[in-house]
């Protein structure tokens, strides 16, 4: 008797989740056309400015898709992720722009105060000593600099 209920509740169960799956994928589809339209918007030059603003090119791809996602709620995530991919160039050359403009004007001496002749890591150091800056910043800073110190 016992193995008679158990059989029941089993195919209970397993109809259950079959007719929710059903709807689920249905639901899946709408959300899958949905977002790809959210993202034929957004990749527009028009929408670049909004996406660009949402996203910060000093953090890692990872946490950007987040961050598109959060603003995007109706972006599933290899959308999110084709549009970080999307202005991800130009998000980066803006920052690179950034980092050059603070250095033209806040770290005018930050040349004659590294060692072309030690490496990175005691370089950075040197940098974040100097300067009072974080890790990421002064790797920034001398990741920019490099070329024309090791000349």
């Amino acid at each position: 008797m016992k193995i008679v209920l158990i059989i029941i509740l089993a195919i209970a169960i397993f109809m259950f989740f079959s007719t929710r799956n059903g709807k689920s994928k249905e639901e899946w589809a709408e959300k899958q056309k949905v977002s790809k339209e959210k993202f034929n918007e957004l990749v527009k030059d028009s929408n670049r400015e909004e996406v660009l603003s949402v996203v910060d090119a000093t953090k890692g791809d990872i946490h950007n898709v987040k961050m598109i996602r959060d603003r995007y709620t109706d972006l599933v995530l290899y959308d999110a992720k084709a549009l970080w991919e999307a202005v991800k160039e130009e998000a980066l050359n803006r920052r690179a722009l950034q980092v050059k403009e603070l250095i033209a004007s806040d770290y005018t001496d930050i040349k004659s105060v590294v060692n072309p002749d030690v490496g990175d890591i005691a370089n950075i150091k040197i940098i974040r000593e100097r300067y009072d800056l974080d890790i990421v910043q002064a790797k920034e800073l001398w990741e920019s600099i490099r070329d024309e110190v090791k000349q």
